[in-house]
């Protein structure tokens, strides 16, 4: 009898299991895809200092969970220093190669729509890092990788049914009192910058795609760093993105 039990038990624990991954498997997944934005970088006055990172809750994705419900799944993928379209090695790892440390965005994009397909949408918000004065990008740079990312967006999925896309322009960035940041962000960055949400919006109209204009909802990065944001800033963003998802795409 006991014998019995357990058995019982057992084929239970392993009904749940599937009815679980079931579950997760029908949940409609969102892919964000971004820098340090998305991964929830925390803005401090002196960069020596690690402000860390804001936890999943407070984070684009985790606000957008929240929004979303269960009936969505979010997946994080936001890189530090991560571009929309420049060839960059972002650390200096002497013994890592420096084509190893390729932090370009449009490297890394089908890789991680593969790792997570089915998808249901994919945003995009991608274009700070590009501006660092060191790169040297112009509007029609920027433009031209940002349209790269959506083609592959588009045309690279394995899936039956294509996912919709996201094309976001991401809030200007400004002067702040990190002096690491100011140093690689100058005033030519911060022009470029508030140019990104007229270059998105046309690549979107190009590319058939939807388009959120984040300075819509924070009008400029208000961390500390003047790169990056608050946590108010923060939330209001992810909150917007998920407003918008429902409103545009919708639950299936």
């Amino acid at each position: 009898m006991a014998k019995r039990t357990l058995v019982l038990a057992l084929v239970a624990l392993a009904l749940l299991g599937v009815a679980s991954c079931s579950e997760r498997d029908a949940a409609q997944r969102v892919l964000l895809y971004g820098d340090s934005l998305v991964w929830g970088w925390i803005p401090v006055e002196n960069q020596d200092r690690d402000g860390g990172r804001y936890p999943y809750k407070a984070r684009i994705a985790g606000v957008m969970q929240k929004e979303l419900g269960g009936a969505w799944s979010l997946v994080e993928e936001g890189l530090n220093g991560r571009t929309a379209g420049v060839d960059v090695a972002f650390w200096n790892f002497p013994d890592i190669d420096r084509q190893d440390q390729n932090f370009n965005g449009r490297r890394t994009l089908l890789p991680a729509i593969w790792s997570h397909e089915p998808l249901r949408v994919v945003v995009i918000m991608l274009g700070v890092n590009d501006a660092r004065n060191f790169l040297h990008q112009t509007i029609g740079d920027v433009e031209r990788s940002v349209e790269t990312l959506v083609k592959l967006a588009k045309s690279g999925s394995m899936q039956k049914a294509p996912a919709a896309i996201v094309l976001v322009s991401p809030p200007p960035v400004g002067k702040g009192a990190s002096e690491l940041f100011s140093t690689i962000f100058d005033e030519g960055s911060f022009a470029l910058v508030k140019r990104y949400a007229a270059a998105y919006r046309a690549v979107a109209e190009r590319e058939g795609v939807l388009f959120f204009d984040a300075a819509s909802v924070v009008p400029v990065a208000d961390g500390v760093d003047g790169v990056h944001l608050s946590a108010k800033s923060t939330h209001i963003l992810g909150k917007a993105l998920a407003a918008f998802v429902k409103e545009n795409v919708g639950a299936q």
